[in-house]
């Protein structure tokens, strides 16, 4: 946010143009693309970045979150 005005970047693609992550730093290791919030509704001061974990499926328990 520093570098963006404290302002909160729109989104992982605006981050991989800026080189602050490399092509396969927007994905988890199992390949999915992270979801990323600016600013995050968890972690109001940051974002909020998470993984649905190995199985892939949104809302199980091996989710992976910033926040927690």
């Amino acid at each position: 946010m520093m570098d963006n005005s404290n302002s909160c970047p729109k989104g992982l693609e605006e981050l991989l143009s800026q080189k602050y992550l490399d092509k396969n730093n927007g994905k988890d290791p199992w390949g999915k693309d992270l979801n990323f919030r600016c600013p995050g509704t968890n972690d109001t001061d940051s974002a909020d970045i998470s993984s649905s974990g190995p199985d892939r499926q949104e809302g199980s328990q091996d989710d992976i979150k910033s926040w927690e």
